[in-house]
């Protein structure tokens, strides 16, 4: 922070316009819908680096399974395809959580993109199982 003149401006968390779903059979039936989303330069108490920024979305698990076995959905469970190449999340509250029949969990993932990322891709599902993309239009505020 420079002792005089004017403070460098810090860009405001961006609301991001989400809305999906998306559902995978494998290794459970569970239904996955983005709640919330947001462009920030911090998350969970973290700090990006210069040209960064944290991207977060909530997203909803709800567990379709029958049989009672519930639903295991955790950080091997969303992936932000960016430019083809999969990020997994810096952070995800819960970590990871058995959702039970017929029941629903909220997640919030936190992925480090660049500050340029315009467009990319929640991948929801196990990794070597059935998975789903969905959609992420990022627009920063760049006032």
């Amino acid at each position: 922070m420079p002792l005089d003149g004017e403070a460098p401006t810090v860009p405001a968390p961006t609301k991001l316009a989400l809305n999906g779903d998306a559902s995978v059979k494998e290794p459970a039936p569970v239904n996955f819908a983005l709640l919330d989303g947001t462009l920030d330069l911090d998350a969970f108490g973290q700090r990006t680096a210069i040209g960064k920024r944290y991207l977060k979305v909530t997203i909803r698990a709800d567990c379709k399974d029958t049989r009672g076995g519930g639903c295991y959905v955790g950080g091997d469970t969303f992936r932000l395809v960016v430019d083809g190449q999969p990020i997994a999340p810096e952070k995800l509250d819960p970590v990871a959580e058995a959702v039970t029949s017929q029941g629903s969990r909220d997640f919030t993932a936190a992925f480090l993109v660049s500050a340029n990322t315009t467009n990319c891709q929640l991948e929801v599902g196990e990794v070597g199982k059935e998975t789903a993309r969905l959609p992420i239009e990022v627009k920063d505020n760049k006032s």
